[in-house]
């Protein structure tokens, strides 16, 4: 009797235990099927962002997933199926008996449901894509660029000092009153009795002079013609003739190229979000600076051009966008004569030379016996002579060779006698200086004063163009950067599959369920 009481008691409790027992182990499981889901979907996220476009990352050292696969914009079937297929090759299904795992899960499902472009948040996933790179592979390049630009501001630091300190009052006239703009012309008064006025750079004098004072009527003509033979006038028709053949090379063709304005980056993908993150000023003038180092590092200049096909002048269209490779090229060296002509016209002003010029005027006009002519035409010689330096050092920039930021008495290149010829079209004698800025120097200079979020989305312009020869139907709106993609999954139960569940209806016929992963460069 007590054997058999014992017997039927196990027997009535063992499927207790049996369905505790598997409930635990099957509760296990559906947590180690999402463990092993979770593990999958990220290994699928890691391959599918391992097929970068290598192109992208060889010429320009950018990690970014053609979610077009060579066909455009994005596809985001491509990219969901291939997913997909990443995470089947993870081998997480298959019959257990057979071999297959212990944790069978199958993606019935898979949706992007946010996606990160090159060409997002106001071109500011460009720059980070950009400033990885650089972090691990310039940085010592950077450095040097950056500390070799400085030494060329610094040279002629001692003509810096003795112009602050001399600039003020020099034979009577309040030069710190006028301050140096776009033209050297800009620091003479643009009125003054006897007339001498200037209009857009243009200098003439009038005959309003006053005749009831007792004064003589002063020639007019003679005037207009000592200054028209001058190294004034000379200034003047060079100016109206355009200098740029005055500083090219006799051997170098101004490239013609002019970019196609479809699709690109710039025009049609301009996103103006801003990203959330928030940087101190040293951390955005370190990123400024890296980017401007990144972009001289892979873009073409005038000192350096692109032997291939398309723009020779990369960097300049970063800077000014001008579709035609010309207008760039005319503008930066514009803008380099504006910095030139300022800087020495500041030298002229606060050194001996000035005097040589004074004596030039009063040889010039001293015959109208006018102080206030005299001394307007000796602002008008230092401004002529400003420019024809100008000249010289934008030649000797196009030429290769580096200008003193700041010039001194060793720097300066052109002698007063030596104007009318050059402006003329002759050959003056050019210096270089061992620490001077080179051309590409000035680049970098606007580059770090210019809009970064500008520059790249032209920079983006310039490598869809140059990829564009490659494969068409290439954009840079198509280039993933950054991904998240939501994931339906299904895996079937194994312990709740014995007859005792289903007879007591307790069957839950697997599990569906949710899982996000995210992937980003």
């Amino acid at each position: 009797m007590k054997k058999g009481a014992i017997t039927v008691f196990l027997a009535m409790s063992l499927p207790v235990i049996l369905v505790l027992l598997f409930t635990l182990i099957e509760s296990a499981r559906s947590a180690g099927i999402r463990a092993v889901t979770k593990a999958s979907g990220n290994a699928a996220m890691n391959s599918l962002f391992g097929a970068y476009n290598r192109t992208l990352f060889d010429e320009y050292g950018l990690l970014f997933l053609d979610g077009g696969y060579g066909g455009g914009l994005v596809n985001f079937d491509s990219v969901e199926n291939e997913f997909i297929d990443c995470f089947n090759r993870n081998e997480v299904g298959g019959n257990l008996l057979l071999g297959g795992s212990f944790f069978p899960v199958t993606v019935t499902d898979a949706q992007v449901t946010d996606l990160v472009t090159a060409t997002d948040y106001n071109g500011e996933v460009f720059i980070r894509s950009a400033l990885d790179y650089f972090k691990f592979d310039l940085a010592g390049e950077l450095l040097d660029s950056v500390k070799e630009c400085v030494l060329g501001m610094k040279e002629g630091e001692q003509a810096k000092e003795k112009s602050d300190s001399d600039a003020g009052i020099l034979d009577g006239t309040d030069w710190s009153r006028y301050p140096v703009g776009s033209t050297a012309m800009s620091v003479l008064p643009s009125t003054v009795t006897m007339g001498l006025v200037s209009v857009s750079g243009r200098v003439a004098f009038t005959s309003d002079s006053p005749s009831g004072d007792g004064q003589e009527r002063i020639d007019d003509k003679k005037l207009k013609s000592n200054l028209k033979d001058s190294a004034i006038g000379s200034m003047e028709r060079s100016k109206a003739k355009g200098w740029l053949s005055l500083v090219l090379p006799s051997q170098v063709t101004v490239s013609e190229y002019e970019m196609k304005s479809e699709d690109l980056p710039s025009e049609v993908a301009v996103d103006d979000r801003e990203t959330e993150r928030y940087t101190s000023i040293l951390e955005d003038g370190l990123k400024r600076i890296t980017f401007c180092e990144y972009l001289l590092q892979h873009f073409s200049n005038y000192s350096n051009e692109n032997a291939s096909e398309g723009p020779a002048y990369e960097v300049e269209y970063i800077l000014f966008g001008n579709q035609k490779d010309r207008k760039n090229f005319e503008t930066v060296l514009n803008r380099i004569m504006w910095i030139r002509e300022g800087m020495n016209l500041v030298y002229l002003l606060t050194s001996e030379k000035r005097q040589e010029a004074k004596a030039a005027a009063t040889a010039l006009v001293g015959w109208t016996g006018n102080a206030i002519i005299i001394e307007l035409t000796t602002g008008a010689l230092l401004a002529a002579w400003a420019y024809a330096e100008s000249i010289m050092d934008v030649r000797a920039l196009l030429r290769k060779k580096r200008v003193a930021f700041f010039k001194t008495d060793d720097s300066w290149t052109l002698s007063f006698s030596g104007i009318k010829n050059l402006l003329a079209g002759g050959e003056e004698a050019e210096k270089e200086s061992k620490y001077g800025l080179c051309y590409e120097d000035y680049l970098r200079i606007f580059l770090y004063v210019s809009d970064i979020h500008k520059g790249a989305y032209r920079a983006m312009d310039l490598i869809q163009d140059h990829m564009q020869r490659r494969s068409e139907q290439f954009l840079m709106a198509s280039q993933i950067y950054a991904a998240e993609i939501t994931v339906e999954a299904y895996a079937r139960e194994l312990f709740t599959m014995l007859p005792l569940f289903r007879r007591n209806r307790l069957v839950l016929n697997g599990y569906y369920f949710e899982e996000r992963f995210s992937e980003v460069y």
